[in-house]
Parts: C-alpha cells; structure tokens; sequence
C-alpha cells in the first residue's frame, strides 16, 4: 500500500524591512536554503504588485520553490505596506505529481498568516518571531 503523504523537504518564512531589505525569519529544518539564495531569488519573494496573490513557482533545478506573496496596505506599517511570504521547496517529482495540493497548502498558510496579522495588530509578524518559528514546526 503506497503512502498518500505529502512530502516538504523545507518550509520557510521571509518579509521585507525597509533598513535591512529581505529578510529569513525561519526555515524548518534550519540551514536548508542559504541566505544567498534567497537574496537571488527576492525579487520573487517578497511581493511586487504583479506578484501579490498568486502562487509563484519557481523551478531551481531538482525541487520546485512555492510561494504565496502578500503584501498588506495600512498607513500602521512603515512605507504604508507590510510584504512577507512563506515558501515550501518540493522535489520536482513530488511538485509535478501533487502541484494543485502544495499551491493550496501554501495559499492557505499564507492568508492564514494574513488573518492573524489582522486580527492581532499590525506589525504582529514582524514583531513575534517566536510565533512563525512555531507555527512553521507545526506544518
């Protein structure tokens, strides 16, 4: 009997300071993609408006990167926005056979994320990063 579980080999969060530019909050399991790379792929990462709700995907090789950008308009934030994303890196062959269940899991995640920023007050994300760490172990 095959297994029906999905398979994320790494879950990460990043958003955008406007000092420091983007920023990994978290990644489980730690030391997965490096900082280098993420700072290649930012353009795609934190969110431009033609990227903002809607799933990226970018092919890196073997594994495909997934995210969900999202960028929240408020005159609270610095700059009068607040950008973050949380990205899930798959096999290629996992990506290509389960592609529609990781865009839903990593939308879901993301608008998750989006609620709880709403519901307890702007700035909460980046201002409790204990949260992401925890809330990444659990997914």
């Amino acid at each position: 009997m095959s297994s029906n579980k999905l398979s994320i080999n790494c879950i990460f969060y990043v958003d955008f300071n406007i000092e420091t530019g983007i920023e990994l909050i978290h990644q489980e399991p730690a030391d997965f993609i490096k900082m280098e790379e993420i700072e290649r792929l930012s353009i795609f990462l934190t969110p431009r408006a033609k990227f903002c709700d809607k799933i990226v995907n970018i092919f890196l090789g073997t594994c495909y990167l997934i995210s969900y950008p999202r960028l929240l308009v408020n005159k609270s934030y610095k700059r009068s926005n607040f950008e973050f994303n949380c990205c899930l890196i798959v096999s290629k062959k996992e990506y290509e056979i389960n592609f529609m269940l990781y865009d839903i899991i990593v939308k879901n995640i993301c608008q998750f994320l989006e609620m709880k920023e709403m519901k307890e007050g702007f700035n909460f994300l980046s201002t409790h990063p204990e949260f992401i760490r925890e809330y990444l172990k659990e997914i």
